[in-house]
């Protein structure tokens, strides 16, 4: 195995997986329909002009999700039926490592805490709500656990194992939406919390720890990750992106912009209280500016944002649906649209 400072190639080859069927169906369509992001993006893009701080959202439907979906992290939908969540069951928690003298949190080999253990999980249910299997991937002893934000191209599922702490290591994997097996593609030297695969570049985009940073690889024809990467700043600072669904070329920017739909939270502290807010953002992946971007002031009734997390995005009779699961354990799709 070849080893580069910022990343290693890895043999594509399958992991096994611990999957357990509550029904016998198949887990995706028997024909894989293309991703609604990148099938829908003109109208997408279209419909985001359309918002401001102003635009009233219309819930259309509650989705309430079988079982415990621990701390969701990322969603796709394959189709109308298949909701795919990706969450993670923390076993042991992460623990600082203190601050020093000066009040300064104590750094060890970059992070500044220790890493703790759990499960990542890719549970899949129906179209209402019906959990139809649950999968776990990964060892109680392994150091990568937390799964992240995913993405889905038509083709494959992808998402991350990562270190839960920031400045550690991940490994992008592609799952088979069929078998959920996976092969694990890269290995990172940074957390990593969401991926995008851009299907016309073939290049994977990595987002790490509070999406301060991207960082690009791309894939050759033979399958093989390159040793190439390129690290990309994020210049926006109005929310931490959770989860992104690559929406590809919209004819709006000319068909030459590579671009995602990127939700997620940043916290405000004002006065004496410390408030959650969420966004969405159109950015192009390449530099990862925001082409567009919007406050979503939606919350659920407990309390948790909108855009903390899972979310996937649609167009439905020309209007633009959002699909989020922000609440842990007892799982709830909130859709709304925009009116």
């Amino acid at each position: 195995m070849l080893l580069f400072a910022l990343f290693s190639l890895l043999p594509i080859l399958a992991s096994a997986v611990n999957i357990t069927t509550y029904v016998d169906v198949q887990l995706a369509p028997a024909q894989l329909p293309p991703s609604a992001a990148a099938k829908n993006a003109d109208a997408i893009v279209s419909a985001f002009a359309n918002l401001s701080r102003n635009t009233k959202w219309n819930l259309v439907q509650n989705i309430t999700l079988e079982g415990d979906i621990g701390e969701p992290e990322g969603m796709v939908r394959i189709g109308d039926d298949r909701i795919i969540i990706a969450w993670g069951d923390w076993i042991v928690p992460t623990k600082s490592y203190g601050k020093d003298v000066h009040g300064n949190s104590i750094i060890k080999d970059g992070t500044d805490r220790e890493n703790g253990q759990g499960y990542a999980h890719l549970s899949i249910f129906d179209g209402t709500g019906k959990r139809l299997a649950d999968t776990t991937l990964n060892e109680l002893s392994d150091s990568e656990y937390h799964i992240g934000g995913i993405d889905y191209d038509g083709e494959c599922l992808w998402t991350e194992l990562s270190e839960y702490r920031p400045n550690s290591t991940a490994t992008i994997i592609r799952v088979n939406p069929y078998t959920y097996q996976f092969d694990p593609v890269v290995h990172i030297n940074d957390h990593s919390g969401g991926v995008l695969h851009d299907t016309k570049q073939n290049t994977i985009t990595a987002l790490n720890w509070g999406s301060r940073n991207a960082t690009k690889y791309t894939l050759d024809s033979e399958d093989l990750w390159r040793a190439h990467e390129s690290k990309i700043p994020n210049p926006s600072f109005f929310a931490d992106y959770q989860d992104c669904k690559w929406l590809g070329y919209p004819s709006q920017f000319d068909g030459e912009r590579s671009t995602a739909l990127c939700a997620g939270v940043a916290a405000y502290s004002i006065k004496d209280s410390t408030v959650s807010l969420g966004g969405l953002a159109i950015i192009d992946v390449d530099t990862m500016v925001p082409l567009m971007e919007v406050p979503i002031t939606l919350y659920t009734p407990i309390g948790t944002s909108m855009t903390q997390n899972p979310i996937d995005v649609d167009v439905v009779d020309g209007r633009m649906r959002l699909y989020f699961a922000p609440d842990q354990h007892n799982g709830t799709v909130y859709v709304y649209e925009a009116l």
